[in-house]
C-alpha cells in the first residue's frame, strides 16, 4: 500500500478472458468491504460502471485519476478483462491518464490449449459462433498468443509494473487463484480459502485431447467435422 503522502497505488487486473476473471471479480465484489478495511477500494471500471448499485465505478481512467487525486483511499483495484485485448492506443491512453500514480498490472494466462477450448465453449454456449471447432481454431489462431497484448502493457507502464501468472495451480502461490491475487495485492491470502470458482466452462469430453495441461502442441479433437452451418460473429 502507498505510504502517507505518496500517490495512491492503482492495481489494474486486466484479465485475460477465460482465465479466472469472473471468479476474481465475484470475490472482489463480495469482499469489497473487507478489502476497503485493508485500505484497498474495489471499483467497477469501463462498461461495468453502474452494473452493481452502490459500488463505486468509473467510466474512464481520467475519472479514476481525478477521484484518486482527491485522496479518498490509499489504493484502488479495478478489474476488467477487456483491457487485456483492447487496442494498443487504449493502453497508451491508460498510461497517460494514470501518470504519477503507482500503477501495478496483474494478468493471468490460461495454458493455450485449455484457453482455446474454453473460448470455443463460451462462444457456442452464448450462440456467438456456429463454426465447427476446426474452423474456429483457424479463425482464433492469430489471437491465441498473449504476448502481443502483454507487450503493450509492459512498454506503456514498464515491465517492472507487470505481474503475469499462469492459472495452472502449480504456478500460483498456495495453488489458488484468489490467494495468489491477494498476495499480489499485498494482502493476506487467507480469505481465499472459502471462495469458489465462478463461470465454469461446459464439460465437453470430446475436447479433452485439446485441453491438456500443456500450452504447446495443441491438437484438434477427433470427431469434429464441419457442420455445414454458415459462420456467424464469434466473440474474442
Amino acid at each position: 500500500m502507498a505510504e502517507d503522502g505518496a500517490a495512491p497505488r492503482i492495481h489494474l487486473h486486466i484479465g485475460r478472458n477465460k482465465a479466472g476473471s469472473t471468479t476474481l471479480q465475484d470475490f472482489f465484489l463480495a469482499e469489497r468491504d473487507t478489502l476497503a478495511a485493508s485500505g484497498l477500494r474495489y471499483c467497477l471500471f469501463g462498461h461495468l460502471k453502474d452494473s452493481v448499485p452502490g459500488v463505486l465505478g468509473f467510466q474512464t481512467q481520467f475519472e479514476l485519476a481525478d477521484h484518486a487525486r482527491a485522496g479518498h483511499d490509499r489504493a484502488y483495484l479495478v478489474s476488467n478483462e477487456f483491457m487485456f485485448g483492447w487496442p494498443r492506443d487504449y493502453t497508451d491512453s491508460m498510461a497517460a491518464g494514470l501518470a504519477g500514480f503507482d500503477v501495478r498490472i496483474i494478468a493471468y494466462i490460461r495454458p493455450y490449449g485449455a484457453w482455446v477450448c474454453s473460448a470455443y465453449a463460451d462462444a457456442v454456449k452464448h450462440g456467438e459462433s456456429s463454426r465447427d471447432f476446426d474452423n474456429y481454431l483457424d479463425w482464433l489462431r492469430p489471437r491465441i498468443s498473449a504476448w502481443p497484448y502483454l507487450e503493450g502493457w509492459g512498454e506503456a507502464f514498464g515491465w517492472d509494473r507487470v505481474r503475469v501468472r499462469s492459472i495452472d495451480p502449480r504456478d500460483l502461490e498456495g495453488g489458488d487463484l484468489i490467494g495468489d491475487c491477494l498476495s499480489a495485492l499485498g494482502l493476506d491470502p487467507a480469505p481465499a480459502v472459502a471462495a469458489g470458482r465462478s463461470n465454469r466452462a461446459p464439460d465437453f469430453g470430446r475436447w479433452s485431447r485439446c485441453c491438456g495441461p500443456s500450452s504447446s502442441g495443441m491438437t484438434r479433437p477427433a470427431g469434429m467435422r464441419p457442420a455445414g452451418a454458415s459462420p456467424t460473429r464469434c466473440a474474442r
